[in-house]
């Protein structure tokens, strides 16, 4: 098995592949070389956590709560903004429809959407970054599995 953390990221990329606008492109990297024949796609990464103690005796149980970033890149000449939401939309939509994870979390919320635009590349590139806080618990001698 592997650490609760990744099993979330893991499960954050199953529940996200197949939207609408994105499709099968749902990748599990924060460094992806993209291409326009990859575009429009989404990147699952985790970012910070904070754990915290819940009892100080025995086995301690620990409450954590991880920030997934989920970004989703287009390319094209304009509607960069409707697109973004759109895919903001569908992932929040999907997020929404298993908020536990399949019961590896106790609670998932959207806490942030932002924006970026480049003119670096063959088209204009846009990117939303959205952030999802998600809370679970573990043991202390288990974090693959939660309490």
């Amino acid at each position: 098995m592997a650490h609760l953390r990744t099993q979330i990221r893991d499960r954050i990329v199953t529940v996200l592949t197949g939207l609408a606008t994105t499709g099968a492109g749902v990748y599990k990297s924060r460094v992806f070389a993209v291409s326009s024949d990859n575009l429009p796609c989404i990147l699952v990464y985790t970012g910070d956590e904070v754990s915290e103690p819940v009892n100080m005796s025995g086995d301690r149980r620990y409450e954590r709560t991880v920030t997934v970033k989920v970004e989703a890149l287009t390319m094209g000449v304009d509607g960069h903004d409707d697109q973004l939401d759109q895919i903001g939309l569908e992932v929040e939509a999907a997020i929404n429809a298993d908020v536990e994870l399949n019961g590896l979390a106790e609670d998932s919320r959207f806490i942030s959407f932002e924006t970026d635009f480049s003119d670096q590349g063959e088209l204009p590139l846009a990117r939303a970054t959205i952030s999802i806080e998600v809370d679970y618990e573990h043991l202390e001698s288990d974090p693959e599995t939660t309490a």
